[in-house]
């Protein structure tokens, strides 16, 4: 019988007879198991056995030995342990190392071997011990069953609780909250569901205006279960501008985990697809054998390659009405949605509310460390959740993700002005500067993103130079700043900003570009 945390017992172990099978449950990331009525009989010239954890060690009868570590280290045992006899009937004690020992159910337990080894009736033993990674729960000798059903779980504390209650924005919240979000949509086990996580899916669902949301690990995954969701048959064809986040920067995903056909459309200087283009796909797959049926077209908002452009509203709303004029439907990569409210000044309701799913990611604009969300009907996202399994984002104590995408969502829209506004500041200073070597346009500059161009050098030594700290740079400055870029382009360089950086340190990093810059001019 295996069970995380340690021994393994093998039925028919040389002499060693099993008079009767034991229960085991491998929870789910707090472990519990249960051994129970477990009657071992010595045979006539058995030997003496010791099990432990992947191995096992035999000595003969005879007189007493030093017990051997699975790694060859010996260890001292006080008290002697005494030999079960022929046709004796004998306990077993699993001692704190997770070393297992047969002695006879007449001897006592020495004390060496921990009070966690309970002794028994002479009907069986029973064991408790609680390592380090789960605990396990005895059942009465008694008892020919587990008390619980499969189905019927009892709540389980998690050792994870401590990092929510660490967080200043949020109160200690209770164990069970932190819950098994794998375990989310079956009814029977409810009570084990992450009480934090369906929290934040149903404030999500309602700040979105969508039926049900499911909390995935990442947005990319999240994109993904929304492909599969739509497209339903192999070989189906997803319309997507060519440099959105889905065609680039996700590895093709829709076609090797989707066997999706993705089509990519030209993308406009705003990060919009050309109407009438995107109306030629369409009908071109329509009804005919031909070509690949189109089932989705995907958006992306704010876009990303774009230098965080908000996609119009009217826009949205034209994509969805061709998509539903050839029976498409429409996805919206949401990664930043929150960016593009606050750009657009509407709520997320008002651009959600023209597609047919929506991903939503925490670990963005909002700050939090990781935890993305798909939005749609209640049947879309029963079928996410099947599909979140097989991609394996089904997660253990998902509740210290759920909790921090809380506390993320709670000041989003004061957080993301503050972001855009110093986007803003730093794009208007750099322009200031009217460097020949670095060019900006501040009116390209939606929400937290800046896109600046780079003449004379590449993007990555640009980088460098911002990165390195130097003894004059010190003295002219007054401190030493390291400014940290992303070479975007072959010709340009991307500055995001998050909630960690301050106004101050916008002017700090504008100052560090202008010592750069003169350093570098002719």
């Amino acid at each position: 019988m295996p069970y995380n945390g340690g021994v393994t017992l093998e039925e028919g172990l040389g002499n060693v007879t099993w008079l009767q099978r034991s229960y085991c449950l491998d929870g789910t990331g707090y472990q519990r198991a249960i051994m129970s009525l477990v009657l071992l009989r010595m045979d006539e010239g058995s030997s003496f056995w010791s099990l432990t954890t992947g191995s096992r060690h035999r000595r003969r009868r005879g007189p007493r030995q030093a017990p051997t570590h699975p790694q060859g280290e010996l260890e001292e045992v006080q008290g002697a342990l005494e030999v079960p006899g022929p046709g004796e009937l004998a306990r077993g004690v699993i001692r704190g190392d997770n070393y297992f020992t047969l002695i006879p159910i007449s001897q006592k337990i020495p004390p060496n071997l921990r009070d966690e080894s309970l002794e028994s009736a002479k009907t069986g033993f029973k064991v408790t011990r609680v390592p380090t990674t789960g605990s396990y729960t005895p059942m009465s000798p008694k008892q020919e069953t587990p008390s619980w059903a499969p189905d019927q779980l009892p709540p389980v504390k998690h050792p994870y609780t401590p990092a929510v209650k660490s967080m200043d924005q949020l109160p200690g919240a209770p164990p069970e909250l932190v819950g098994v979000s794998v375990l989310e949509e079956l009814p029977t086990n409810s009570e084990l569901c992450c009480g934090l996580q369906r929290e934040l899916q149903e404030q999500a669902a309602e700040l979105l205006g969508v039926e049900r949301t499911l909390f995935v690990p990442t947005n990319t995954m999240a994109n993904l279960i929304s492909v599969m969701g739509h497209c339903r048959r192999r070989g189906s064809q997803l319309l997507l501008g060519q440099e959105c986040h889905l065609q680039v920067y996700e590895q093709g995903g829709v076609a090797q985990l989707a066997g999706v056909l993705a089509h990519p459309l030209p993308d406009m200087p705003h990060g919009t697809l050309d109407l009438a283009e995107l109306q030629r796909v369409l009908a071109r797959g329509h009804r005919s054998p031909y070509h690949p049926v189109c089932e989705l077209v995907c958006l992306e908002n704010t876009h990303c390659s774009s230098g965080g452009r908000a996609l119009p509203i009217d826009y949205l709303r034209q994509v969805h009405l061709l998509a539903r004029t050839y029976g498409a439907h429409v996805h919206l990569d949401g990664a930043r949605l929150m960016n593009a409210a606050v750009a657009l000044r509407v709520p997320p309701t008002r651009i959600v509310e023209h597609c047919d799913s929506v991903s939503f990611c925490f670990s963005k604009g909002l700050g939090a460390p990781g935890g993305a969300l798909v939005g749609g009907p209640k049947e879309f996202i029963e079928e996410a959740w099947r599909f979140r399994k097989a991609l394996g984002g089904g997660m253990r104590q998902s509740g210290v993700l759920a909790a921090a995408a809380l506390v993320g969502l709670a000041g989003a829209e004061a957080a993301l002005l503050q972001d855009h506004g110093n986007a803003q500041r730093f794009a208007k200073g750099l322009q200031e500067l009217a460097s020949p070597i670095c060019s900006v346009d501040p009116a390209t500059v939606e929400t937290n993103m800046v896109l600046v161009r780079v003449n004379g050098l590449s993007p990555m030594e640009l980088c460098q130079r911002l990165q390195a700290v130097s003894t004059e740079e010190v003295a002219q400055i007054g401190c030493g700043v390291r400014v940290l870029l992303f070479p975007w382009t072959e010709r340009s360089v991307r500055a995001v900003w998050h909630r960690d950086i301050s106004t101050q340190d916008t002017d700090l990093a504008l100052r560090k570009w202008e010592f750069v810059l003169r350093q570098l001019e002719p």
